[in-house]
């Protein structure tokens, strides 16, 4: 961050970083407390990233706030840290599944995710680089930031919590993969993840959602239910450059590639076998 505050486009990661921030305090990440005798604040960073669109063109300017977890203390700081992961095989099965009986496929990216986790810990935190108020205070961590080592965890158990609070329930074989029945209407949930390249940030969480065509996509069932999750993004699931389509061809499944050729980009779309 420090470097890109320095180069020409100063302004933008300022805004950049100010939004990140005050998502911070939208989403009560944290309260400010001094720090109690005998625990210890971890230190934490700024981290700037360009995102691109599909031609390779810087879109957006994302700063992230991340926790420099490695000084937490095993079974101080942290407990418990696993969280189950998607399994690819889980999404090809479920793709070939929604290509045969025409079901519509869907993604949902949530906004922030981590946020959403429940730090179940005692864990203090320095004050964000930038906007320390002086008076010597900490962040006592209410939601799991990004770099924290529990932080998957925690956005997992809140996430399955809040799915099977409105009928899902986990599959036994994967459990990033939730199903619903309501009579003769089936809805899949299938939960990923994507890191980003830095060794400390998730950049985002998406959940894939499939189902018959009289049934909800997951993102209404959650808005149905007022909770605070908010999921964009609804429309093709895109994975591994692949793009789902759905229509009356024999082929609903392609395979995209980006490629470019004397200084102009094109897609290349690479048809499956049937089988």
């Amino acid at each position: 961050m420090d470097h890109a505050l320095a180069g020409p486009q100063r302004g933008k990661w300022l805004v950049s970083r100010d939004a990140e921030y005050n998502s911070k305090m939208e989403n009560h990440t944290w309260d400010l407390v001094y720090l109690p005798n005998g625990k210890k604040a971890i230190q934490c960073k700024w981290l700037a990233k360009i995102k691109t669109d599909e031609k390779g063109e810087p879109s957006v300017y994302k700063s992230r706030l991340v926790a420099k977890g490695f000084q937490q203390k095993a079974k101080e700081d942290y407990k418990e840290v696993f969280a189950p992961t998607a399994k690819s095989p889980t999404l090809r099965v479920l793709l070939a599944v929604a290509a045969v009986r025409k079901w519509k496929v869907k993604q949902m990216d949530i906004v922030t995710a981590f946020l959403y986790g429940i730090v179940e810990e005692e864990v203090y935190m320095v004050q964000p680089p930038g906007y320390e108020d002086g008076t010597g205070r900490v962040c006592k961590l209410n939601k799991a930031i990004y770099g924290l080592k529990q932080a998957p965890r925690c956005w997992y158990n809140r996430l399955a919590s809040a799915l099977e609070g409105i009928g899902f329930r986990a599959s036994a074989c994967d459990e990033s993969l939730f199903l619903m029945s309501e009579g003769s209407r089936l809805c899949f949930c299938w939960c990923t993840w994507m890191t980003s390249c830095s060794s400390a940030a998730v950049t985002r969480r998406s959940m894939g959602c499939s189902g018959s065509s009289q049934s909800s996509s997951s993102a209404s069932h959650l808005e149905r239910q007022g909770t605070t999750w908010e999921c964009i993004l609804s429309g093709i699931l895109n994975v591994a450059g692949s793009n789902c389509i759905r229509d009356s061809t024999s082929t609903p499944w392609l395979r995209s590639t980006l490629c470019r050729k004397n200084g102009k980009w094109s897609h290349l779309c690479l048809p499956s076998s049937n089988s």
